[in-house]
């Protein structure tokens, strides 16, 4: 004999259940969507530094220490190049806009000169008038080119800033390759132990 059960849903809960459900099935389809946040102590993520950090959870020796100061104090000349580079720059720009405005003068005069004074004699006042202006041109022209020599400077120091800039990377990296070359040494070779760890020089120099 079969027995059946009949549960009575009110009217209200045939529409709130629905929706709940409804609203579930969204939130869970945008979590799975939404990519996660790339944490900042990823590897991808980190920010770029001007050193190596250390292998493992060794602490730095005495001689990495000593390589670390020396990276220290070439960053510091490296952040000072940068500044000394950037204030350099700001001057090209400054005597770039200088020598626009020069060029626009320039440009004004010389038509002025041709077009007002086209003549070789006149009256002394045009004359004058005419002198002056073609004083003006060369005072000008003289201008521009002392601009275009400090450009020239500008640019040239600002060239070997940039080398030294180089040449101290390298120096910084350099010293990244020793320090991890001597640490991977020593965990590939354990057993080459410093020779200054195994006795005294000072008795050593006294025995011979």
């Amino acid at each position: 004999m079969a027995m059946t059960v009949a549960i009575n849903i009110p009217t209200g809960a045939e529409v709130v259940i629905p929706l709940l459900i409804l609203i579930v099935l969204f939130w869970a389809s945008r979590k799975s969507l939404v990519v996660e946040k790339v944490k900042h102590s990823d590897p991808a993520c980190t920010d770029f530094v001007d050193s190596l950090p250390p292998l493992g959870e060794r602490a730095f020796t005495g001689p990495e220490l000593a390589h670390r100061n020396t990276q220290e104090v070439i960053k510091k000349q490296i952040e000072t190049l940068e500044k000394n580079r950037q204030a350099a720059f700001a001057e090209l720009c400054a005597i770039h806009a200088h020598r626009l405005k020069v060029d626009k003068t320039l440009a004004d005069v010389t038509l002025i000169l041709k077009r007002d004074y086209p003549f070789r004699h006149g009256l002394r006042e045009e004359m004058q008038k005419k002198m002056e202006l073609q004083n003006k041109v060369r005072h000008l022209t003289k201008e521009k080119e002392e601009c275009y020599g400090k450009v020239d400077d500008i640019c040239h120091r600002m060239y070997m800033m940039l080398i030294e800039r180089l040449a101290l990377r390298r120096k910084i990296d350099r010293l990244d390759l020793q320090m991890e070359s001597a640490r991977l040494a020593d965990i590939l070779y354990p057993w080459n132990i410093a020779s200054d760890g195994l006795w005294d020089k000072d008795a050593e120099v006294k025995e011979k």
